[in-house]
């Protein structure tokens, strides 16, 4: 009855549930899943993070090529936890766009906006701070303190997690990926390029 969804182009880099009986085309990357847990996990500054790292872009928005970030993107091993803090992300995240009249991209810049100090949006961004350190558990790497705040980014400022978290995030994804595709490899699942 839904799907999973994220622009094909955009500077968000958010997903977002959809219904049935939308037509969608190829301006729209879908996942095939309703579940919580999953839009969770590509709703998380780790994620989010890895594909600002990876996509191509263009001027300050992303391109979500799924070749590119997400096969790419080293998944933890169990992220079914995660389905609480998704289920209370989107909860929140649609307190702000049907409260408002808004959609997904003008909510997201409330989000990186430090004078914006509504409740609903504050909400909003402890539900990510939330899922972020739930993300990093499902990781094993509760030794981080995303420290989120307000920190200037190549996308401009941004509410996210500290710089130096970010970096070391991305460090330790990048060493998961590499591991990851070393096993692929000795199990014999690539084929060596001409």
């Amino acid at each position: 009855d839904q799907v999973i969804g994220i622009a094909l182009t955009s500077n968000t880099v958010q997903p977002a549930l959809i219904d049935r009986p939308i037509v969608l085309d190829q301006t729209i990357v879908v996942f095939a899943s309703d579940q919580t847990a999953l839009l969770g996990l590509l709703s998380s500054g780790i994620h989010g993070e890895w594909v600002r790292k990876h996509a191509a872009s263009l001027r300050t928005d992303v391109r979500y090529t799924p070749s590119d970030v997400f096969e790419t993107y080293p998944m933890p091993e169990d992220w079914a936890s995660l389905s609480e803090c998704g289920v209370a992300m989107e909860s929140a995240r649609n307190r702000v766009m049907s409260g408002r009249g808004i959609g997904l991209t003008a909510t997201y810049k409330l989000i990186r906006d430090p004078l914006e100090e509504g409740q609903d949006v504050q909400l909003l961004r402890a539900a990510h701070v939330d899922l972020d350190w739930a993300v990093l558990a499902t990781y094993g790497w509760s030794d981080l303190d995303p420290d989120h705040g307000f920190y200037d980014t190549e996308q401009g400022v941004r509410f996210t997690m500290e710089r130096s978290v970010t970096a070391e995030v991305l460090d330790r994804l990048l060493e998961l990926n590499h591991a990851r595709y070393a096993d692929e490899v000795a199990r014999g699942l690539h084929s060596k390029r001409a």
